[in-house]
């Protein structure tokens, strides 16, 4: 995004603030003439509201700039509502499938090999009932899984699947409540009503996923707690990315369902 459109979209905001907290968030130069705001000569009261200021108007931009890219689809991650009531179609094993309550499916788009990911909890609300963990400590799968209409959480690598090749479906009804990035991955949060899904026994859950389509790996944190929980996991994860496959991998399938407890 262009200087200027920041400018006229933050309208009312003095250029040289702009500019300012543009440099902070290294989307703009310096313009000439004009010094760091850490070089010049003010009152600490004065640096203080100032700074205070300017960092409101870069978090400002920084909000800007993610919407600006989810509208104009520049996510790798990609959140596609099914309107019609038509479900979602795919082919499993040379089968055609019908999930006729899919509301939204994801796709993940990389053109890049895949990598494994594992991870590390290093904080979790309950402890895991399920866990899939190596002799080192990292996990590709960690879940409480409840009971009955319970599961406070699950964390999937999906390293079982070439996920650019595959539409996830989401049976229910799910809205997208942030899409950014955060650090260095896209993070996507959704959260899904599962009312009158029969075969579904949670009256809600929420997702989040991390997508590095550097090097095509997603990881999915979902559950019944409250997205504020699902969140505090994702930023206690220690991640590590393993080398390269470089093995044909074909699926018999483009879909794939993504709901907790069935993915």
């Amino acid at each position: 995004m262009k200087s200027q459109q920041l400018l006229l979209a933050l309208g009312g905001v003095g250029d040289d603030i702009i500019l300012e907290a543009g440099e902070k968030l290294a989307l703009l130069p310096a313009p000439d003439g004009v010094l760091p705001i850490e070089n010049k000569e003010e009152t600490m009261h004065g640096k203080k509201i100032k700074t205070t200021r300017i960092l409101l108007i870069a978090a400002a931009i920084t909000a800007l700039l993610a919407a600006t890219a989810l509208a104009a689809g520049l996510f790798s991650t990609t959140a596609s509502p099914v309107e019609d009531g038509s479900g979602l179609s795919g082919s499993w094993n040379g089968h055609t499938v019908t999930y006729p309550d899919t509301q939204m499916f994801l796709t993940f788009e990389s053109g890049n090999p895949r990598h494994e990911v594992y991870f590390k909890a290093g904080w979790l609300p309950t402890p895991a009932t399920v866990n899939e963990t190596g002799d080192d400590g990292y996990s590709f799968y960690l879940a409480d899984e409840g009971e009955g209409s319970v599961e406070p959480y699950c964390i999937n690598s999906h390293n079982h699947v070439s996920i650019n090749d595959i539409r996830f479906a989401l049976n229910g009804k799910a809205e997208v409540v942030l899409q950014d990035e955060w650090n260095g991955l896209e993070r996507t949060e959704i959260t899904v009503d599962y009312s009158g899904v029969e075969y579904i026994s949670f009256p809600t859950a929420n997702y989040i996923m991390l997508f590095d389509p550097a090097d095509n790996w997603m990881l999915q944190i979902a559950g019944t707690s409250d997205m504020a929980t699902l969140e505090k996991i994702a930023e206690n994860l220690e991640i590590r990315v393993g080398p390269e496959l470089t093995e044909s991998y074909e699926e018999g399938f483009d879909v794939a369902w993504f709901d907790l407890g069935r993915g």
